[in-house]
C-alpha cells in the first residue's frame, strides 16, 4: 500500500467573543482537509515561566534570542582567541 504524505496546518478561524478577545485556531489535516475542534491558545506575553513570577514567556524568549545567544558569541570569540595564542606559542 502506497503511503500518502500527510500534512498538518495550524490556521486562525478569528477571535473568541467574550472579554479576553483570544485569538481561535484550529488543525487541518491534508489531503482530506479534516479539521480539529477549534482551540484558543494564551500568548507569550500572558504565558508565566515557572521560577519566574516576574517575567512571562515573551519577555524570555527575546532575553534569549537578544542576549544570551549573543553572551555565546563572545564567549566563542574569547575562546577562538585563545586558542589562536595557544597555537602561535
Amino acid at each position: 500500500m502506497p503511503s500518502r504524505s500527510q500534512q498538518l496546518q495550524i490556521k486562525h478561524i478569528g477571535y473568541q467573543d467574550d472579554e479576553q478577545n483570544k485569538p481561535q485556531f484550529v488543525v487541518v489535516r491534508s489531503p482530506d482537509l479534516k479539521s480539529s475542534a477549534s482551540v484558543t491558545l494564551t500568548g507569550p506575553d500572558q504565558t508565566l515561566v515557572p521560577g519566574r513570577p516576574s517575567s512571562n514567556l515573551q519577555q524570555d524568549l527575546r532575553w534569549y534570542l537578544e542576549q544570551l545567544l549573543e553572551m555565546s558569541k563572545r564567549f566563542n570569540i574569547i575562546k577562538s582567541f585563545l586558542f589562536y595564542r595557544f597555537f602561535r606559542v
